[in-house]
């Protein structure tokens, strides 16, 4: 029996390393909890502006052979934990040149299908 229970024990750490995981990942903006505190009193900072009242946006700039401008690729928006102060920002960008180099295309795992553990 003993066995038994650790070998329960072992399999409930995992799922919880898998939930940890999860909560991680998924962001405030789709599941409007804070990741760090699991707080659910956040602010949505739909346009974030410059003192200057001018919006402030996204820009980048590659530091190759030449010396190149910024140039605004996207918005940013934010959400912000009431309780830590935890911060996520957003860019609503589809400007943004994906060279290989210096801006890289990430796509994580597909999630895991099939039947509940029982």
């Amino acid at each position: 029996m003993s066995e038994e229970v650790e070998a329960l024990r072992a399999e409930v750490a995992l799922l919880r390393e898998e939930l940890r995981a999860l909560k991680a990942t998924r962001g405030m903006k789709r599941e409007h909890r804070c990741p760090a505190c699991d707080g659910r009193k956040l602010l949505h900072v739909r346009r974030m502006q410059q003192m200057s009242g001018t919006p402030l946006s996204l820009s980048m700039q590659y530091h190759g052979r030449l010396k190149t401008l910024p140039a605004p690729v996207g918005k940013l928006a934010a959400f912000v934990c009431v309780a830590c102060g935890y911060l996520e920002l957003y860019a609503n960008s589809s400007k943004v040149d994906i060279d290989g180099k210096h801006i890289m295309f990430v796509e994580g795992e597909e999630p895991r299908r099939g039947p509940p553990y029982r």
